[in-house]
């Protein structure tokens, strides 16, 4: 015998409906998430395969001739210790900064920090390498610079840490 009373039928829609909004809440949640992690990026530069921020700066041009610089203290870079990063830029009207540090190949967490401005062109900023199993971890830092005129642009820089260096 089913249950045809009046309130049984009307509450099989009002649940669907229910799952459904919920369903939709967290697709747009996901979506506005999905856009902090990964913004759209108007220009992505070169890795330079020469670069080497465990001995120096290195530079990352766009497409305008516009560019980044960028130096890690101290050297060699290693992982679970205080890396200071400075930048200066050249050509850009920059309204925020980041430095976005991923493994390659290995998910190593979300490790975005803020540089601050220091002047127009140079900015500032603290960061550090989680500890990873392996004992050579290739890692790529994008500084993720958000200009006024010309949206985000992002110039990585690659370098590989060895636990059995230090």
């Amino acid at each position: 015998m089913t249950d045809t009373a009046p309130s049984a039928l009307v509450r099989k829609p009002l649940l669907w409906s229910a799952a459904l909004l919920m369903l939709l809440m967290f697709g747009a949640g996901a979506a506005q998430l999905w856009h902090i992690v990964s913004p759209p990026r108007t220009e992505t530069a070169t890795v330079d395969p020469n670069c080497n921020l465990h001995e120096g700066s290195c530079t990352a041009t766009f497409s305008d001739g516009s560019q980044l610089t960028i130096s890690v203290t101290p050297q060699p870079i290693a992982q679970q210790r205080p890396l200071s990063l400075n930048v200066q830029s050249d050509g850009l009207n920059i309204a925020s900064m980041e430095a976005d540090i991923v493994g390659i190949g290995m998910n190593m967490g979300y490790n975005r920090p803020a540089l601050s401005a220091g002047t127009d062109t140079q900015y500032q900023g603290q960061a550090i390498l989680p500890v990873c199993v392996l004992t050579e971890m290739p890692w790529e830092l994008r500084l993720m610079a958000h200009t006024t005129d010309r949206g985000l642009l992002v110039a990585p820089f690659r370098f590989t840490t060895n636990k059995n260096a230090l």
